[in-house]
């Protein structure tokens, strides 16, 4: 375990090493790649990308999962349904505010045709939005 602190002057330091290794070590490459922090499939721009297409699908994280390994390759470790969890929430806090603001823009544009379209938002002190009235 490796912690590092940083000084109030803003420089960084070790403050805490414990060289004791917590598990036995992996002799065969396959037994290696098992380990949690080797499992790096579900890291990949392929694999992110088919689980948010997937789960827009409407496909829950557990189906994904299914569908993901039943499509990689052998020597690729089993993604998990946490695994897929973690990516589509990471994927969704990218994507925040643009759901909104996506909404806005398609309400502005068929006010432009349509006389009667008429909407309101109500902001969050903090500007998110908290309620959209819209009727046409």
């Amino acid at each position: 375990m490796l912690r590092i602190s940083k000084k109030k002057n803003g420089k960084w330091f070790v403050d805490l090493f414990d060289d004791t290794h917590n598990h036995k070590l992996s002799i065969t490459p396959m037994k290696v790649m098992k380990h949690r922090f080797h499992a790096k499939f579900h890291h990949t721009m392929k694999c992110k990308s088919l689980m948010v297409q997937l789960n827009q699908s409407g496909l829950k994280p557990s189906q994904i999962k299914k569908a993901i390994n039943a499509m990689k390759t052998s020597n690729e470790v089993d993604v998990t349904s946490k695994q897929c969890v973690d990516v589509l929430s990471e994927q969704r806090k990218h994507n925040r505010g643009r759901e909104f603001y996506g909404l806005i823009k398609r309400l502005q544009d068929k006010e432009l045709v349509d006389n009667d379209q008429y909407y309101v938002v109500d902001l969050c002190s903090d500007g998110r939005p908290r309620n959209i009235f819209w009727a046409d």
